[in-house]
Formats: C-alpha cells, structure tokens, sequence
C-alpha cells in the first residue's frame, strides 16, 4: 500500500509540474524569428508611410548619406588591405633579393 502511496503521490506531483506555467527566463530562449523580424520590418514600413512628405524626403536624404559612407569606409577599408598586401610582396621581394645575393658573397 505504501509504494501504491508513493506512486499516486509522485504522479500527481508530475501533473502539477506539468501544469504549472513557467516564468523563468532561462526556460526559454528567446531569439529573433523570421516572424519577429518580419513584424518589425512592417512597423518600420507603417511608421514611414505615416511621415509626411518632407519627412519622407529626409529620412530617404539621411539613409542616402549614412549608406554611402558606409559603403565608402568599407572601399576605404579595401583599398588599404590591398596596398598593405602589395607593401608586404615588395618588402618580401626585397629580402629575398637582398638576402639571395649577400648569401652568394
């Protein structure tokens, strides 16, 4: 009778775990879904064809200003690894060339 206890006693205790809602953030993971992403995506869009005219008109003026420098630093950023890379072949070039010949005296 005492392992019938038990066992009734146990099951209920599962039931009301399972029944229980858990508020733990650690339960749950919270991570950007599409659904999420999209959702956020139509408020932006809602709140910019709530502007009026002119704000329209600047706001597209900033994003324009903002984009193009982005795009510039990135350029920026190139550029300087490509020279940084051809600076490193010729000083690479230079060594094997200064220590090939003083190798040969």
């Amino acid at each position: 009778m005492n392992t019938e206890e038990n066992e009734q006693d146990l099951e209920r205790r599962l039931q009301q775990l399972d029944s229980t809602p858990t508020n733990a953030h650690w339960v749950t993971t919270e991570s950007p879904t599409s659904n999420d992403l999209v959702t956020r995506l139509n408020r932006v869009i809602n709140l910019f064809k709530s502007l009026p005219n002119g704000g329209k008109i600047i706001v597209v003026g900033v994003g324009a200003i903002v984009g193009f420098a982005v795009l510039k630093s990135l350029l920026n950023l190139v550029a300087a690894l490509f020279s940084l890379a051809f600076l490193g072949l010729v000083v690479y070039f230079m060594y094997q060339f200064l220590v090939a010949r003083s190798s040969r005296n």
